[in-house]
This record gives structure tokens, C-alpha cells and sequence, in this order.
């Protein structure tokens, strides 16, 4: 065992094709392919059987990075006009709506229960707040894999992704009354949702400005690798520059790819391209995020966890189908959309930290938003698979 965790390559190529023949073998079985990597994950991670390189666990938030920019250019590929015009409003009021409803549900139910639970109410509303957030990555890699494509696909897609400026704003916004309620800050509301509304215009227009750069820049070289080169080199810069200036990689990644995908006649190249040279990184990017879980906390949740991985799960259900009502979408599109919307992973977590730096006396919150993550992550690409297929638009052709 020893041979194979301290060398780092030996290890990286064990994992790697351990991970590939699990999801060969358990395709027939109805698995999707992103959870069986997230679980190899976890039984090679530190808390379980201990059999990853720690350089490999050392790097796991470039990995992460630049995954998930990889991920949000190629989200922006769905964001044409056309598909745009389709989503539309009912696409915004549905991204909004299911995040709110689920924050509601959260923190509604966990007041509801409060007399048992003894919890305070600013935790109580920074718990519904982190519930509201969705991670993109699997839900994405589900329809990747299934190849699925069609209206159901793209509402989904704008709402995993507006989802992330909408649980910002949330986020930022409680932070704030609950450093009211607690006495711990006298800074000005107004002031305070500003500044991530200011964020999230600056992601979007820096991704904007790249997206047009790159598209000028195709239409001047020539061949398969000069666009991957300089297609990469462009993610790589917008997400190295929102994270020097705190402003969001995954907002501004998706703006570029869909300004690009608007403005190049060479977008379907390019973005077939990218997917191509994009699954190794993938598999790293799933194997490493379950290696990170601690599988060992789940026991230790207690009633306070239980309780809120069950809110959050009916939250987005039904707040996502009650949304899309709302919206007036296809009744078939609001029933199963919630299914597709459960994963958690590094948004929630980040929020979770900065709740830890804030507010100390609430440090429970990250062990019970790892938890959730845990959880989402085996439950929510199963779900999502389930969501596809009920709509029609995926396919188990390859």
C-alpha cells in the first residue's frame, strides 16, 4: 500500500483506471459515470481507506478552478440567443424563485423544530441561505454523458447557473442581518447588497469582453490545437483575474462562452474541441472532490444535520416545482427540474468557511453542510439521470 500512495504518479494512474473500468462495469448497471467517481473518491480518501497521494489532495482547489471553469465555458455554449430567447423570463423567475423557496423551507422547517433543536435564528437563516446553493458540475456531467439536449435541458442549465449569483446575493445579504441580530456589525444594508450586485456585473462583463476577444482571436489562427491552446489560456486568465479581484470565476467563465458562442462562426468547433480534451480533467476533478469528503462525519450530524439534508431535499423539490409554476412552465419541466438541482459541493462548502470565519460560535455548520455535500453528491446524479430521462432528452446511446 505504501508503494502506491507515495508515489504520485503510480497513484494518479491506479486511481485513474480503477476509476474508468468501476464506471465501465457499473454503466451497465445504471450508474452514472460522475458517481462512481465521486465515490471511488471517497473510499480512497483519508477518512476511509487513506490510499491518495496527499499532492494530489494539496492541489485540489486548481483542480478544482479550473475544472469548474472548463465547466462554466461550456455551460455558456447552450447560452445563444435563441436559447436565451426561449429561457427568458421564465428562465430568471425560475433561477430566483427555486433558490428563495428553498432557503424558506430550510429555515422555515428548522424554526418549526427549533424547540428541540435549540439553535439560534441567524444560524437557522445561514443554514436556509447555503441550502439555496447548487453545484453545477454534476448535474452537467449527467447531461454530458447522456447526451441530453432539448428545452427541459437548457431551463436546467440556466438555472444551475443563475443560481450561483442568485445564492451569492442571498448569502451576502444574511450575512449582514445576522451580524445585525448578533450585534456585531452596524454597516449599511443598502451598501451591503450592493457591492455583490457590483461582483456579479463585473464577472459577467469581464466574461463579455474575453468572450469577444476569443472570438476575434479564432477567426485569425488556424487548427485544432492553436484553438484549445488559446481557448484554455483565455479560461485560464478570466478565472486568474476574478480571483485576484474576488469577483466570480464560474459567473464570468459562463459569460464568455456564451458571448463567444454568439459572436464566432467557429463556437461548434472550438467547444467540441474542449469537450474532447476535457475528461481527464473531469475524472481528476471528481475523484479529488470525494477524496476530500469526510465520509466519517455523517454519524456525528445529528438531528440538526438530519433535519436540514431533509428540508433541503423537499425545498428543492418542491420549491423548484412550485417555481415553475410560478414561471408557468411546461407542467412536465416543473416536476421534475428540482430532481436535477440537488447537488451541493464547493459554493455551499465556501459559504460554510466564511460563515466559520464570521462567526465562530457556528462552526457546526460546516460539519453539517459537508454532510449535505456528501450526500448530494451520491443521491443528486442519480436524481438528475432519473430527471433526463422522465423529460425525454437524454439518450443511453453512445
Amino acid at each position: 500500500m505504501e508503494l502506491i500512495t507515495s508515489n504520485v504518479l503510480l497513484n494518479l494512474g491506479l486511481i485513474t483506471v480503477i476509476s474508468l473500468l468501476g464506471a465501465v462495469v457499473l454503466k451497465k448497471y445504471s450508474f452514472p459515470a460522475v458517481l462512481v467517481y465521486i465515490v471511488i473518491g471517497m473510499l480512497i480518501s483519508p477518512s476511509v481507506l487513506n490510499l491518495i497521494n496527499p499532492t494530489l489532495l494539496s492541489y485540489d482547489s486548481i483542480i478544482t478552478q479550473v475544472t469548474l471553469s472548463i465547466i462554466a465555458f461550456s455551460i455558456g455554449e447552450t447560452f445563444l440567443i435563441k436559447n436565451l430567447k426561449f429561457v427568458g423570463k421564465p428562465g430568471a423567475i425560475l433561477s430566483i424563485l427555486q433558490a428563495v423557496f428553498t432557503t424558506i423551507v430550510v429555515a422555515g422547517g428548522l424554526l418549526l423544530f427549533n424547540t428541540w433543536l435549540k439553535l439560534s435564528i441567524p444560524s437557522i437563516l445561514l443554514l436556509g441561505t447555503i441550502a439555496a446553493a447548487t453545484a453545477p458540475a454534476s448535474t452537467f456531467m449527467v447531461i454530458r454523458e447522456y447526451k441530453a439536449k432539448g428545452p427541459f435541458t437548457n431551463f436546467l442549465l440556466a438555472a444551475v447557473s443563475i443560481d450561483d449569483a442568485v445564492g451569492i446575493l442571498l448569502f451576502d445579504i444574511m450575512i449582514v442581518v445576522s451580524k445585525l441580530m448578533l450585534g456585531k456589525s452596524m454597516v449599511n444594508i443598502g451598501f451591503s447588497i450592493l457591492v455583490p450586485v457590483i461582483d456579479i456585473v463585473l464577472s459577467l462583463g469581464l466574461g463579455v469582453v474575453l468572450g469577444l476577444l476569443l472570438a476575434y482571436s479564432t477567426q485569425r489562427i488556424h487548427g485544432s490545437s492553436s484553438y484549445l491552446i488559446f481557448t484554455l489560456g483565455m479560461i485560464l486568465f478570466a478565472t486568474g483575474l476574478c480571483t485576484s479581484f474576488h469577483l466570480s470565476p464560474l459567473l464570468c467563465c459562463m459569460a464568455l462562452g456564451g458571448a463567444f458562442s454568439n459572436f464566432s462562426n467557429k463556437s461548434t468547433e472550438v467547444f467540441s474541441i474542449v469537450e474532447n480534451f476535457s475528461p481527464p480533467i473531469m475524472l481528476m476533478f471528481f475523484i479529488v472532490s470525494g477524496a476530500n469528503l469526510d465520509v466519517t462525519i455523517l454519524p456525528s450530524v445529528g438531528w440538526i444535520g438530519l433535519a436540514t439534508i431533509v428540508l433541503r431535499t423537499i425545498g428543492k423539490l418542491w420549491g423548484t416545482e412550485l417555481a415553475g409554476k410560478i414561471a408557468k412552465l411546461p407542467p412536465k419541466f416543473s416536476k421534475y427540474l428540482g430532481y436535477a438541482m440537488l447537488p451541493q459541493a464547493g459554493v455551499a462548502i465556501g459559504f460554510a468557511l466564511s460563515v466559520k470565519t464570521a462567526f465562530p460560535e457556528f462552526e457546526f455548520i460546516t460539519t453539517i453542510v459537508v454532510a449535505n455535500v456528501v450526500y448530494s453528491q451520491i443521491v443528486g446524479p442519480l436524481l438528475a439521470k432519473y430527471a433526463l430521462f422522465q423529460t425525454g432528452e437524454a439518450s443511453l446511446e453512445n
